[in-house]
């Protein structure tokens, strides 16, 4: 197949393209600026910004699936109406402008990289997300993210294209950034003092980067319809997280009890409050019916994958 990759530079995107290449398929990958060095090979890469592409129809050409991974994910400090337009540009009119052209040429399918969070920020054990659950975003990534499911939903509806949407929880691995990177930093830390979550008992889902992106490439390849979530199979709580990064890194990490009510309050104090939400609260996925859909499980367990990640931080920060 000859594929688009849109968002080729960002995390899920270059292992996308990776991933793509490995099973054969002709890529065309676009990102906002030249491929860097030890990019894996691709057949074409375009140099272009997805939010002000005049003429879709040159990059979708020929191509017979287009995958969309491109987003604005970073919030800011306040959100307001200016920065929802942001997302909404990002995140809704771009990919739907794409679809409209992939579409318009035939492609058989249309692929959008979708959060979690649009389901909200919680979910248990007993209740999680599942591929039917009702969308509650909350902020404006979350609701830009929501809007664009329900806005491609709505431009290929009664077309050829297929649209398939891949909801990602908090994915991780080599070249990872953001929350996950300030984890391992903070797992690094308390070698040296204590962290104070021992008393905490959560339950959250996350995805190595080969989990999720080898469901986004068979969606690609089968042409599926539908809503398909992702996880590594097992929820984990935050001590516990820790204490795998811990034991990847061949460290010991010192864990004391606080009540978590008491680290809300204090985190909230500092403006810091979403944050300690991610470590407190559980966010699950039930991803048993991509499992039967797609014939799929996840490749790899997550302490191979913590392995793999951390392999990666070491050679990046210079660490024994």
């Amino acid at each position: 197949m000859r594929i688009l990759v849109v968002g080729a530079r960002g995390f899920v995107g270059r292992a996308t393209c990776a991933a793509l290449a490995s099973r054969g398929h002709q890529v065309r990958a676009m990102g906002r600026g030249p491929l860097p060095l030890g990019f894996p090979p691709v057949d074409q890469s375009v140099v272009g910004d997805p939010q002000r592409v005049g003429e879709w129809f040159p990059l979708i050409e020929g191509c017979d699936a287009v995958v969309y991974l491109a987003a604005r994910v970073h919030a800011s400090a306040s959100e307001n109406a200016e920065s929802l337009a942001l997302y909404r540009a990002a995140n809704v009119h771009g990919p739907v402008d794409a679809a409209r052209a992939a579409a318009m040429r035939g492609v058989k399918s249309f692929v959008y990289a979708s959060s979690v969070k649009v389901h909200g920020e919680s979910a248990s054990i007993d209740a999680p997300v599942r591929a039917d659950t009702p969308m509650r975003p909350l902020g404006a990534y979350s609701l830009s993210k929501a809007e664009g499911e329900l806005a491609l939903a709505s431009e290929l509806s009664g077309s050829s294209t297929a649209l398939g949407i891949v909801v990602l929880p908090l994915v991780y691995g080599p070249h990872v950034r953001a929350n996950f990177l300030r984890l391992i930093r903070l797992t690094l830390a308390g070698s040296r003092i204590p962290l104070p979550f021992a008393s905490i008992h959560n339950a959250r889902s996350f995805s190595y980067i080969e989990n999720a992106v080898d469901v986004v490439v068979r969606v690609a390849e089968r042409n599926a319809r539908g809503r398909y979530m992702v996880d590594d199979g097992k929820p984990v709580s935050t001590p516990d997280l820790i204490r795998a990064i811990a034991a990847s890194l061949r460290i010991r990490t010192h864990l004391v009890r606080c009540r978590p009510e008491w680290l809300a309050a204090a985190a909230r104090a500092v403006g810091r409050g979403p944050a300690a939400e991610r470590l407190l609260g559980s966010l699950v996925v039930d991803s048993s019916e991509t499992r039967r859909a797609l014939g799929w499980k996840p490749r790899w367990s997550m302490a191979e994958g913590l392995l793999e990640t951390v392999a990666w931080y070491r050679s990046e920060s210079g660490s024994a």
